[in-house]
């Protein structure tokens, strides 16, 4: 699980999975499940590569800024190729947040939301599989790729945390419901 970025990492992480093989305990290769913030046009590119099996960057730019930062573009980068992913979810930007947040109290890492959209993207997958009765044996991978310094006037603020109290706590109960 990980954020595309520009790409190029995503995609060179991709490729070295392919290259060398890497198979999960039941004998299937790995699967790399890209995540994106809600105000991004990757997740509109992996879908239109998956439908039409052809890379598009006529997508029209997101009406709202990103607040995740290191992932989610307002336009398709020349390094993102969506074939390197098997699957790809968008992510509330809440939902990141709170993810992050319930990383560094009940895990004890400071990451900021680009980390916390990894998480709870694993989370999603894990609650699909849960609801669909498949099995949630194996390893799972996210890359952990910013620190919650960089987030001292937000994430870690605790006035604005208290300000984000009702659009952060559904997500936080969501987390809690299920990593808890």
């Amino acid at each position: 699980f990980l954020g595309a970025g520009t790409g190029g990492s995503a995609a060179s992480f991709a490729r070295h999975l392919r290259h060398k093989r890497h198979l999960h305990q039941e004998g299937r290769r790995a699967r790399v499940i890209g995540v994106d913030p809600e105000h991004s046009v990757y997740h509109a590119c992996w879908q239109h590569h998956h439908a039409h099996g052809t890379r598009t960057t006529a997508l029209p730019a997101p009406q709202t800024a990103n607040p995740i930062e290191g992932i989610g573009r307002p336009c398709v980068l020349e390094a993102f190729d969506p074939a390197h992913f098997d699957d790809y979810r968008r992510i509330a930007d809440a939902r990141s947040q709170a993810a992050a947040l319930w990383l560094a109290e009940h895990a004890g890492l400071e990451v900021g939301p680009s980390t916390g959209t990894a998480f709870a993207g694993l989370l999603e997958s894990l609650a699909l599989r849960r609801a669909r009765g498949e099995s949630l044996a194996g390893s799972w991978l996210l890359l952990a790729c910013d620190h919650a310094e960089r987030y001292a006037t937000t994430l870690g603020d605790p006035a604005w945390r208290a300000a984000q109290q009702s659009r952060l706590a559904p997500q936080r109960a969501w987390i809690e419901a299920f990593a808890g």
